[in-house]
Formats: C-alpha cells, sequence, structure tokens
C-alpha cells in the first residue's frame, strides 16, 4: 500500500484548474459551508478549522455509507435464508406452504420460529408501539432549539382605513396558535425629512390590550413605525430628518413614552427603531448610546431592540447599534425561490430547498446572526418574516397579481400554502440557529394575512403545529 505525504509540498506556482467533474449543487450544505470559509476567510486559523470540521464531516458521511453496506449485506443474507426454507418446502412436495415457512423467520435472522404463532407472541403490542413513536417524538423535540419570543405583527393606526384588532377575530386567532403580539404603532411625518414625528393617542394601544387580554394573548413589543398619514407609506430607509438635533430630541421624548407604557403593562420589549438606516449611520451612535442610557435608568428591567432592514442588519457600521442592544433586531424578507406556488402545493416545493436560503450568499443569514452574538454578545430578535398569501409569494416581496382586498377582513382569501411553507422554511432553518431568539411574524392584516374566519388556512394550522405543539 502506498503512503500518502504526510506534509504539503509547496512547489506547484500554477493556479487552480481542476475540471468541472462535479455537480456543486449536490454537495453536502455542511460542507459546502466550511468549504466556503476556506475559499474566503482570512485567519489561517479560521481555514484550519474550516477544514477540520469538513473532515470531520466526511469521515460521518463515509461511516454512514459503511452502515448502508453493511445493512445491504445482511439483506442478501437473509433473502438467501428465505430462498432455502422455501426451496426445503417445495422439495417436501407442499408449495402452497411457501409462505407460511417464510413468515416464520425475522428478517435478518438466523433461524425461523417453529410457527408463526411463536412469532406473533414476540411481536410487539399496540400499546408497547405507541409508548416507542411517543420516546421518539420526545427524542425530536429534546434535539430542537426552542425561541423565548414567539408573536404576531398587529398593526394600531388612528387613520379610519385601518382596522382595529379585536378579540373576536384577530386575537382569537392568536390565541388558537399560542402567539403573543407585537403592536406596531404608527406615528406620522409629513414626509421624508419631516424632523417632528408624531404619536397617536394612546387609547389605541389601551384598546388593543384590553382586545387582546380578553382572548388570552399577550403582548410581546411595541414596535413603533414613522409613516406618513399614520399609515405604513413611507420608505423608511429614505428618511432624513431636516433637523437631526430636534429629531432626536424628540425621539428620546417618544421612546421614553412608550417605555413607560410598556413598564406599566408587563410589555417586556420596546422597538427603538424600524428600518431607519439613516438614523443608524455610524455618525449617529453616540445618539443611540445616549436613547438607550436614559431608557435604562428608568426602566432597568425593559428589553431593548431595533428592526434593521436586511441591508442595515448585514453591514456591520450600521449594526454597531447592536452594542446599546439587548437584542439586535432584523427584518428578513428573502426570496426563497422562483417557484410559483400550486393549490395544495401540487408542484412539490420542499422545505430543505426554501430552507436553504438561509445558508446561500456572499455572507449567509446564519453567519450574521453568529457575528452579532460574537461580537456584542447578542441574539438576534427577527423582528420582521412574511410573506403574501399569493403563488407567487415565495418569489416577490410584493405580488405581481392582481390582489384585491375583501370589504371584510374576517373573509379574506389568500394561496395560504404559501405562508405555510415560508414557515415551515423559517423554523427549520433560520429558527434552529441558536442564537435566535424570537420572531415576529408579519402580519395578522392584508396584504399578508394567514388566516381568515373561512377555516381554510393552512398557514394557521402551521404556525399552531409549531408555536402551541412546541417544536420552536
Amino acid at each position: 500500500m502506498t503512503q500518502a505525504p504526510q506534509r504539503a509540498d509547496y512547489k506547484d506556482t500554477l493556479p487552480n484548474n481542476f475540471p468541472y467533474d462535479y455537480d456543486y449543487d449536490a454537495v453536502d450544505p455542511k460542507i459546502k459551508l466550511r468549504t466556503k470559509r476556506v475559499r474566503e476567510a482570512m485567519s489561517g486559523a479560521d481555514v484550519r478549522g474550516a477544514l477540520a470540521q469538513g473532515v470531520e464531516i466526511a469521515g460521518i458521511t463515509a461511516g454512514e455509507a459503511q452502515g448502508v453496506a453493511a445493512n445491504a449485506n445482511s439483506r442478501s443474507i437473509d433473502t438467501q435464508n428465505r430462498l432455502n426454507d422455501q426451496l426445503a418446502a417445495a422439495t417436501e412436495g407442499d408449495n402452497s406452504l411457501k409462505e407460511v415457512v417464510d413468515a416464520r423467520r425475522p428478517a435478518g435472522a438466523a433461524n425461523a420460529y417453529k410457527t408463526i404463532g411463536n412469532r406473533m407472541d414476540e411481536m410487539p403490542t399496540g400499546k408497547e408501539i405507541n409508548e416507542l413513536k411517543n420516546n421518539l417524538q420526545n427524542l425530536v423535540l429534546v434535539d430542537r432549539h426552542r425561541l423565548t419570543y414567539k408573536s404576531a405583527a398587529v398593526g394600531l393606526s388612528p387613520h379610519a382605513g385601518v382596522r382595529v384588532p379585536t378579540a373576536d377575530f384577530e386575537f382569537k386567532h392568536l390565541a388558537n396558535m399560542g402567539l403573543s403580539a407585537t403592536f406596531v404603532v404608527m406615528l406620522n411625518v409629513a414626509d421624508k425629512n419631516d424632523s417632528n414625528v408624531q404619536m397617536p393617542e394612546d387609547t389605541i394601544i389601551s384598546k388593543a390590550i384590553s382586545e387582546a387580554t380578553a382572548a388570552g394573548v399577550s403582548v410581546t413589543m411595541i414596535k413603533p413605525h414613522i409613516g406618513v398619514s399614520f399609515m405604513d407609506w413611507l420608505d423608511r430607509g429614505t428618511y432624513e430628518p431636516r433637523d437631526w438635533s430636534a429629531f432626536w430630541t424628540n425621539w428620546r421624548k417618544i421612546m421614553l413614552h412608550y417605555a413607560g407604557i410598556c413598564d406599566a403593562n408587563r410589555i417586556p420589549i420596546l422597538c427603538l427603531g424600524t428600518e431607519q438606516y439613516k438614523c443608524t449611520d455610524a455618525s449617529m451612535i453616540e445618539q443611540w448610546g445616549a436613547l438607550t442610557a436614559a431608557i435604562r435608568s428608568q426602566y432597568p428591567n425593559l428589553k431593548l431592540t431595533y428592526a434593521a432592514l436586511g441591508e442595515e442588519y448585514f453591514d456591520e457600521k450600521h449594526g454597531q447599534i447592536a452594542q446599546y442592544l439587548d437584542f439586535m433586531g432584523a427584518n428578513f424578507y428573502p426570496s426563497y425561490t422562483y417557484k410559483m406556488v400550486q393549490p395544495g402545493n401540487a408542484g412539490g416545493i420542499t422545505i430543505d430547498e426554501l430552507s436553504r436560503i438561509f445558508y446561500t450568499g456572499h455572507t449567509g443569514y446564519h453567519e450574521m446572526v453568529d457575528f452579532y452574538k460574537k461580537k456584542y454578545n447578542v441574539p438576534t430578535f427577527v423582528t420582521e418574516t412574511g410573506v403574501m398569501p399569493t403563488d407567487d409569494g415565495l418569489v416577490h416581496l410584493v405580488t405581481d397579481n392582481n390582489f384585491p382586498q375583501a370589504s371584510d377582513p374576517t373573509q379574506q382569501t389568500g394561496r395560504f400554502e404559501t405562508p405555510a411553507l415560508a414557515m415551515e422554511a423559517f423554523f427549520n432553518g433560520l429558527a434552529q440557529n441558536p442564537n435566535i431568539i424570537g420572531f415576529n411574524w408579519w402580519g395578522v392584516g392584508y396584504p399578508f394575512h394567514f388566516f381568515n374566519e373561512l377555516g381554510d388556512s393552512v398557514a394557521e394550522d402551521v404556525m399552531k403545529k409549531y408555536v402551541k405543539g412546541g417544536l420552536v
């Protein structure tokens, strides 16, 4: 046997020119994750660590392959034994007993039972099978990552076009699924440069709390959104106050006000802003430090987060705000696939293919979640994620289809298979990262709704399975 060299011999100066002799898409995602680090990591220690883990994973895969081969060999021996039994019966001239003889020998056993009755006496009972099933289910549950916060977004606005959430509809369904509520409170500006952000009357919050309480639903977070006419009609990424000094003075008052409401109503989390890209510029970092210090001095038990745009979250300069937070927040709306969702998912879109989105890109979602935990010691709260219930909802954030709004929100229909698939992908993908602490599913109202009063939402069933069923 020829011995392979023990050390590398750095003498070949030519660049790699390997043939295209394997399918990159067929590579195990776990190995692909490590090879990406080997190709891109600048630290030698990181490269060696990735190489070591890749070798370990390959070893496990090889071991599993050996197990499969051994199992195949065992099956071959068992087949030969069965054939011998049947040939013996045929030789004795009793061909009708072939199947009986075959049934006496369990798969893989060297010897057959004398009678089928003897074998059946040793078979597990229905009770024993159920106990085994329950034990296996418990093992699955133990191995899953559990989130601390599980909520859905409930919009609150004084605008006449926004439905007031009630115990009989929105909160009833949240209770059915085991979800808490995140109150998205709409603030008002005249335009993207208006420094004077205005709050609505607090009665919209107190009424929503009463309705939620009546349905047995708790409130996890108050999450203010800057908008025009108290509506979500502003690209907050472009919001840039004319007078920054006036803005920060006013913003501190607003945040302290909502911190007081959280404290008085036992709401554990306050979100300090949403998608305000220009407000999280590195030049503004001291303002966030002063704001959080002011809140913590009065409400030390209140948890603080900020709901970053995807591009904010993936930008380390904007992400510096994490040093002042309990949780780094992120609004994630990935394009999961290019495929359209058919009724009943007849096209066969799989959860595995959708979950891959959290591992792809120059810097993957999991990699950034781990980055914030490692650098700032804060977990990530997915402050928004969701899809429209349309056939193209996994492709686009906003549908290309004509998607009319029903006059009665409780009767609003949709392709609910789409959010159901997105939930499965999120709960089995990104939500299994141990550095994810919670999520806020967007949302309970049109056009991102995922339930109605018609009882036809598979998405509500999926959410209930994972949240109320204890799988996430």
